[in-house]
């Protein structure tokens, strides 16, 4: 795609000025150190452009990060598609709320409970969360307001635990937070048993300051519904929904008919 719409991506005239003077700068830059090659899409970089606040050696800085991520971590991103998560997209483990929230973010959901640690491993866990936050990377809303994401441990046990080490956490932060073009505005956890307190305090150091106070602990639903409304939320989390009606059931068909996507966007990276 060559040229942005305004309508398409859902701002204003003023906002879309800034974003292409931002992408031309980005352009320039790339070309300027020769190193990296990218999607050329307007679309694709718009993401980073709006996530880093239409400043373009941060854009570029972020860029580098993306692949680098791919690069240091070249088994894991081997097979980066969909078709190869679609056990872990299909278990429940990890979804969307199919409502936003009222300062309309989109909310991601890990649920423990739907977790089998025999059948699907953390790992594939860590790179299925990668796809789907790469999913909702692409939606002009989610790159405006941000998401919200949603962890449930209600369910955990000592076969989880073995498996999410402080190393294994460190990993998906990386992947999540660091090499990413996400706009995070806030973390629950909820149903956190204390004796979780002082794992949980040493995973939050992997978190960046800046986002550190925008995590909130609930010993249960209860207290979760004091942030977030129950009209949006499902019955398990103290909200008035059922499942099937609190869950965006077209994630996983999207994501699958992006497959070819995934499989173009693997050979870009570093030259």
């Amino acid at each position: 795609m060559a040229r942005m719409d305004a309508k398409l991506v859902g701002t204003t005239e003023e906002e879309l000025k800034k974003a292409l003077d931002c992408q031309k700068e980005v352009w320039d830059l790339l070309k300027k150190d020769g190193k990296l090659n990218i999607p050329k899409d307007d679309i694709f970089l718009l993401r980073f452009v709006r996530a880093k606040k239409y400043n373009s050696e941060v854009v570029v800085q972020s860029l580098k990060k993306y692949y680098d991520a791919r690069r240091k971590f070249a088994k894991q991103f081997e097979n980066f598609y969909p078709s190869r998560y679609r056990h872990v997209l299909e278990s429940g483990i990890i979804g969307l709320l199919k409502n936003r929230d009222d300062l309309q973010r989109k909310t991601f959901v890990f649920r423990v409970s739907k977790w089998d640690p025999d059948v699907i491993s953390f790992e594939d866990i860590t790179i299925a969360c990668v796809l789907v936050a790469e999913q909702m990377s692409w939606c002009p809303v989610n790159q405006c307001h941000g998401a919200v994401i949603l962890i449930d441990e209600n369910g955990l046990g000592l076969a989880h635990a073995r498996q999410c080490t402080l190393p294994a956490m460190h990993k998906l932060i990386v992947f999540m937070q660091d090499n990413f073009p996400g706009r995070y505005k806030a973390l629950h956890l909820v149903n956190q048993p204390y004796v979780l307190d002082l794992f949980c305090n040493l995973v939050k150091r992997f978190i960046a300051k800046r986002l550190q106070s925008r995590v909130k602990l609930h010993r249960d639903a209860e207290s979760l519904t004091e942030l977030v409304s129950p009209d949006i939320l499902p019955k398990s989390l103290g909200g008035n929904l059922e499942e099937d009606d609190a869950f965006d059931d077209e994630l996983v068909p999207a994501m699958l008919r992006m497959e070819n996507y995934y499989k173009e966007l693997a050979k870009y990276g570093f030259v």
